[in-house]
């Protein structure tokens, strides 16, 4: 994986990571909800202190999944997040405040996933959970206390 940092004095810096392909990861929720209207949200940047803190608390999990104010699944610290409810593979929308991943987007544009609102309730009816991004694509979640 290759991260590309453009700093605010306009230096570039780059930082080259071996990720391992994981196919099964225990995910757990975080504590606090985000603001759906903050900006952040929506844009890959170093700002991730929430993220961190979240996925600090739970050291028995690989990975937390956030929700907003209204009770409304958003992504987790590294992903988009996919349930299948209802024979449907469902994604929430942007508007829930999110990074809209390109991964995401593509499942999207080709008829894979489809955009929901997803309550937070929804989650306990799910036949499956999935995160996905552009670097890991599918990754099926194990639930430790959802």
């Amino acid at each position: 994986k290759v991260k590309l940092i453009l700093r605010k004095d306009g230096k570039v810096l780059t930082e080259v990571l071996e990720v391992g392909l994981a196919k099964e990861w225990r995910v757990g929720v975080a504590a606090q909800p985000v603001d759906s209207g903050e900006r952040t949200l929506f844009h890959k940047t170093t700002s991730r202190d929430l993220y961190s803190r979240e996925l600090q608390a739970r050291p028995d999990c690989d990975d937390v999944l956030f929700f907003n104010e209204r009770g409304e699944l958003t992504e987790s610290t590294m992903a988009n997040v996919v349930l299948e409810l209802d024979g449907k593979l469902l994604t929430p929308p942007r508007s829930a405040g999110l990074l809209a991943g390109t991964f995401r987007n593509q499942l999207i544009e080709d008829c894979e996933v489809e955009e929901r609102v997803i309550k937070k309730e929804d989650i306990h009816r799910a036949t499956q959970i999935y995160l996905v991004n552009s670097v890991r694509k599918w990754i099926r979640i194990v639930p430790a206390g959802l």
